[in-house]
């Protein structure tokens, strides 16, 4: 498991963007999964997920984005993909967007997609881990931005300026 601030995305930005992209880093997890899901591996991953959006972890650090990636997953049963959208039911109940990176277009993609979890909202689908986090967590679609900078010298705050700026999908994923 890991934080969007350790893993961010590698597309270079102007500073306004980047700002934006660090705060929203700061409310992504990323868990990276392997090997072959089934009814005896998903509660470890269910149990986990559940870890993040319940009290006390909650309180301390919520989250508004869950990558799940799995670009390592060899498969994935129907109970595992059942599990999933369990997951996606309790992640939207928090307002927590599920993004999904990875799965290829084969048996992963197809057995998360048989269960409706990418019909589902709250859920957005990318092809790489990277795609992800330039989009899947970092923009909302055609939205205006506010991100208030501070310049930091020797640890201390000297100046802190509001940048407002219009940011687009599809200019964002390009």
């Amino acid at each position: 498991m890991h934080t969007g601030e350790t893993t961010l995305s590698t597309v270079r930005r102007p500073s306004a963007h980047r700002a934006y992209l660090r705060e929203v880093s700061k409310q992504t997890t990323v868990l990276l999964l392997q090997g072959f899901l089934f009814f005896g591996t998903i509660m470890r991953v269910e149990e986990t997920i559940r870890t993040l959006v319940t009290e006390p972890a909650w309180v301390r650090a919520p989250i508004r984005f869950l990558v799940l990636d799995f670009a390592l997953v060899l498969g994935v049963d129907l109970s595992a993909a059942e599990a999933f959208v369990r997951m996606q039911r309790l992640l939207s109940g928090r307002n927590v967007v599920l993004v999904i990176c990875g799965a290829g277009d084969g048996k992963t993609l197809r057995a998360l997609d048989s269960v409706g979890l990418l019909d589902l909202p709250h859920v957005e689908t990318f092809v790489t881990f990277n795609d992800a986090m330039e989009c899947g967590s970092a923009c909302p679609p055609c939205a205006p931005m506010e991100v208030l900078i501070s310049t930091r010298r020797d640890g201390e705050r000297v100046s802190t300026r509001l940048v407002r700026f219009q940011w687009h999908r599809d200019e964002a994923c390009r």
